[in-house]
């Protein structure tokens, strides 16, 4: 379900969580980061988690995390997504009151954290403290030290530069309520808006000593990287801040220093690779603001503004660097015999040639010389190359030339605009610019147009799952809605897509509506293939209704492009619980690493348990608005095919035998040790296992130790089961939503023991079952089977109590109704 690696030491106390949270995003940093986890591990201040994430390595960085044995280390890697992607997986998991981002080449001295949180602890009200720092090399020798400047809101915003740098502590506890901490659309100077930001919300405070280290070297984005993207990246930040609607009016007034600093920091950018850039950059920077605040510092002073000799110069000069080598290649393409032509042909018309020096290779002139010259005609170069001569054939041919230009330019931006769905979206683009220099996948339009073949015209509602089954619950859930929307809609206008990687094959219907498996299409499909075909479908078909149900394919599509297919389809997806694993790591990835990305751009998230409403609320700090887009579809278990729902409960029949039965879906976090433990404490109760582990690695020795304990593997049909043998129903659990299993069991009159997990507490309680106060109770497990046995008037009460609460919530009617209050979900509307 997600891509985190097993921590590589012992899990921390999860009941005490740790004063401060250290998070360090890497990538390929395996010849630095080690002194980085030394640094943070040789701390004087040792109550601290430290999470490594991973951004997708490809050299040996989890072996160099994986030789710490600290148990405050814990390792998790992904797919590669960006620093800032990285840095608020982090945010999401961290459990410390402050929190410290700290690059993987960055090292800190050893009271760094000591230091720190002695004053945060001292100064309530301060949201954010940063210590002087040192420069050092790839070596790390010192080059010098930096004394960071004294905080002041308004002089940070003007001089549009982060007063904090390495070392920089945040006081968690005061801003739950961010969603991110980092903007991923930023890539290159996400902490930079992060500052801005986070400064809106409360005061900073220097701390005047020397902790930390900040490390110059050519694999550092702020020293090599001289892209475009990353200057026109500076000053989009700089745009996006003032346009929040929390900028208060004394910081507006800033906005021209603000973006005059950002243009000229883009000229820097600039300077090395394209100077004619880095001259509009600063003009720019002129023409925001002619003057700089009185307190600039002399090192943030821009350069001087060139004038329009200054600005010819510098076009003449990019023109002639970026053109000449396109000229040069363009001119060796032609055969030999070609250009001798061309060449005669332009020297019979009377017409110039331009001499330009091009050194062939030696295998293609045999007689070529080191500085030999080419004769080039004239006509066949740039007019930027050839200043004073028009190679157009009469002067009435380039004033019409002329005239089309602006007209053809409004048209082409017209037609894009008109017609939408033919333009490729940023994925698309990107995958072709990466074609350009690697060999093109064979077949993926063919597979293309094989899945439009298999899918309606029209769509009126897609649901993508991950596959096409009833094993576990969620597809469960999908069938029961999936047979709702046949009886709503006219089936011909529904499709089933399954994008991801399973093993079901090709599937072409199922319940009567078409259903697409990306497997069946091409079972050597890649990651990136299936995120393509799926966004491509989508483009082409612009379904009414998109629906995503755990698929992690369409998850991913929705993270990055959730805002253009809400254009054309109202979105709808499904959250069923936020389960950590042991080591404190997402079980429920979707729920932690795609829909706060992509939460605005939903039309409604459905949950089937208020519990992990409340929490997406209270963790992502949801607004108003937000919040109405939750909406509670708790899950059907009877009144399917016209059946009496009534008629299909199951009533409660005591066994003088003492055994139980425990059904569900394998997992790490179902914690089968819980149910050893029980067993071997009843040795006198037998216990009966159901359920598979969907290709999980989980340690069953436990169970097969206990000879009381029956492991039956998988089941087909709940019908199968032998009920009549079983006077209670166990679960054991330490993360869930809303157990179908435990929905099931009560319909066939078994009394529950669960723990109280997720949203297991709406179902069980003490009329309606044995409900444990916590998922490792062992002894009180043991006391509730015995209470079973011993009383069964009393477990007739509560199954009964149960069942009530299944007719009135659980019931095919009640699903229905509730689905209808889903925003345009039944309805038209759109």
């Amino acid at each position: 379900m997600n891509s985190v690696s097993a921590a590589t030491s012992l899990e921390t106390d999860g009941h005490v969580p740790p004063r401060v949270t250290v998070v360090t995003p890497t990538f390929n940093r395996a010849d630095l980061i080690r002194e980085t986890i030394a640094s943070v591990l040789g701390q004087t201040f040792e109550d601290f988690e430290y999470l490594i994430i991973d951004d997708g390595s490809m050299d040996n960085t989890y072996s160099v995390v994986h030789s710490y044995r600290d148990k405050r280390v814990r390792y998790f890697r992904h797919e590669n997504r960006g620093e800032a992607g990285s840095t608020n997986r982090g945010w999401a998991m961290a459990r410390g009151e402050y929190f410290a981002v700290l690059s993987s080449d960055d090292p800190v001295r050893p009271k760094w954290l000591e230091k720190c949180v002695k004053f945060m602890d001292a100064n309530p009200e301060v949201l954010v403290v940063y210590p002087d720092w040192t420069m050092i090399d790839a070596a790390s020798q010192p080059l010098r030290d930096i004394a960071t400047l004294e905080y002041d809101l308004s002089s940070m915003v003007a001089w549009f530069s982060p007063f904090p740098g390495p070392g920089a502590i945040i006081r968690r506890s005061a801003v739950r309520d961010i969603l991110e901490l980092r903007n991923p659309d930023y890539r290159y100077a996400p902490d930079l808006d992060c500052w801005l930001r986070l400064a809106l919300r409360g005061p900073f405070s220097r701390l005047p000593e020397n902790l930390a280290c900040w490390r110059e070297h050519q694999g550092s984005i702020t020293v090599a990287d001289r892209s475009r993207a990353r200057a026109k990246e500076i000053v989009q930040i700089a745009e996006k801040f003032f346009d929040r609607p929390d900028v208060p009016d004394e910081l507006q007034r800033l906005k021209p220093y603000a973006l005059s600093r950002a243009h000229s920091t883009a000229a820097y950018v600039y300077s090395d690779v394209s100077p004619l850039r880095a001259a509009f950059s600063i003009r720019q920077a002129y023409k925001a603001s002619p003057v700089e605040p009185e307190d600039m510092p002399t090192y943030f002073r821009r350069y001087p503004r060139p004038d329009r000799q200054a600005l010819m110069r510098l076009a003449k000069a990019s023109a002639k660097f970026h053109l000449k080598p396109y000229v040069r290649k363009g001119w060796r393409l032609l055969p030999q015999q070609v250009r001798t032509t061309i060449f005669s042909s332009m020297r019979q018309a009377g017409l110039w040639p331009v001499a330009i020096p091009v050194p062939e290779p030696e295998h293609a002139h045999p007689h070529a010389q080191a500085g030999h010259t080419v004769d080039v005609p004239m006509a066949a170069l740039p007019v930027a190359l050839l200043p004073g001569q028009n190679p157009v054939a009469s002067p009435e041919d380039a004033a019409r030339l002329r005239a089309l230009v602006p007209i053809l330019r409004k048209d082409l931006l017209q037609l894009q605009q008109t017609v939408s769905p033919l333009s490729p979206t940023d994925n698309m683009l990107a995958r072709l610019n990466r074609k350009l220099t690697t060999p093109a996948i064979s077949g993926l339009g063919s597979t293309i147009l094989k899945a439009l073949d298999r899918l309606p015209s029209t769509v009126d509602h897609m649901v993508i799952v991950p596959r096409m089954s009833t094993i576990g619950g969620s597809e469960t859930v999908t069938s029961r809605l999936l047979a709702v929307l046949a009886e709503q809609f006219d089936v011909d206008r529904l499709c089933i897509i399954s994008p991801d990687l399973n093993e079901n094959g090709d599937v072409r219907s199922h319940m009567g509506i078409k259903a697409l498996s990306f497997t069946g299409l091409d079972k050597d499909l890649l990651q990136a293939d299936r995120e393509d075909i799926l966004d491509r479908l989508l483009i082409q078909l612009r379904p009414r209704r998109l629906h995503c149900i755990n698929s992690y394919v369409g998850w991913r599509n929705l993270r990055e492009r959730a805002g253009q297919y809400a254009v054309d389809s109202a979105i709808y997806t499904n959250i069923y619980s936020d389960i950590r694993l042991k080591d404190g790591s997402p079980a429920a990835g979707f729920y932690y690493d795609f829909l706060p990305h992509c939460m605005e751009h939903m039309t409604a998230i459905m949950a089937d348990n208020q519990v992990i409403a409340d929490k997406l609320c209270k963790n992502f700090g949801l607004s108003e608005s937000q919040r109405e887009k939750l909406h509670i579809i708790r899950t059907p278990v009877i009144g399917f095919a016209d059946k009496d729902p009534k008629a299909e409960l199951r009533r409660f029949r005591h066994q003088s035998s003492e055994r139980s039965l425990w059904l569900s879906r394998i997992a790490p976090e179902k914690r089968l040790d819980v149910l050893a433990t029980i067993a071997h404490d009843c040795p006198d109760r037998q216990f009966k296992v159901y359920g598979a582990t969907n290709n999980q690695n989980v340690d069953m020795s436990r169970l097969q130790a206990e000879r009381n304990i029956d492991v039956c593997g998988e089941f087909q049909d709940l019908d199968a089961i032998p009920y009549d043998e079983f006077d209670s129903y166990i679960f054991t659990t330490s993360g869930e939503g809303m157990p179908i299993s435990l929905l099931e069991m009560v319909a066939k009159g078994l009394p529950i023991v669960a723990p109280d997990v997720g949203g297991i507490s709406e179902l069980i309680g003490p009329d309606t079952g044995w409900l444990m106060s916590d998922q490792e109770a062992d002894e009180e497990y043991v006391d509730a089977l015995k209470t079973i046995h011993r009383n069964p008037k009393e477990a007739e009460r509560r199954v009964k109590a149960a069942q009530t609460y299944l007719l009135a919530n659980h019931s095919r009617k009640a699903f229905h109704k509730a689905l209808e209050a889903v925003p345009h979900y039944l309805g038209d509307g759109q």
